[in-house]
């Protein structure tokens, strides 16, 4: 399974297959019906599937059937990610993307990185 539809899909819509291509043929759009994911493995899902769904598809406990399915995607957190970049400012975005063609000089000297390294705290936990 793909790691999209392992995260971020809770439900799929469901129809028969042989439902879905009656209707192709006749030009009709086919019943399909919501059914919530109650697990997910790495090669299995399982669903669970409403009383009236089992009943107008006269489904039973040994038969097999095949199912076009759809996944729906909850797109929640994919909305909640596009409002953060939305309320991005202009300082947000330069401390984002700096301009690296700007040539910045930043002084240093040994003295100054072994200061920077070890401060005052450090220097105690170190000696003791």
């Amino acid at each position: 399974m793909g790691r999209l539809i392992l995260r971020s899909c809770h439900s799929v819509l469901l129809a028969k297959t042989e439902t879905v291509n009656k209707s192709e043929s006749n030009g009709t759009k086919p019943r399909v019906y919501l059914c919530a994911i109650v697990e997910k493995t790495k090669n299995a899902m399982y669903f669970e599937i409403g009383k009236s769904c089992v009943q107008e598809l006269k489904l039973l406990a040994a038969e097999v059937s095949s199912f076009d399915i759809q996944f729906q995607l909850d797109r929640t957190t994919f909305m909640e990610q596009k409002k953060v970049i939305d309320q991005l400012t202009d300082l947000h975005l330069d401390m984002l993307f700096p301009n690296f063609n700007q040539n910045f000089h930043i002084p240093w000297s040994p003295f100054m990185l072994e200061t920077f390294i070890f401060s005052d705290d450090t220097e105690r936990n170190i000696m003791n």
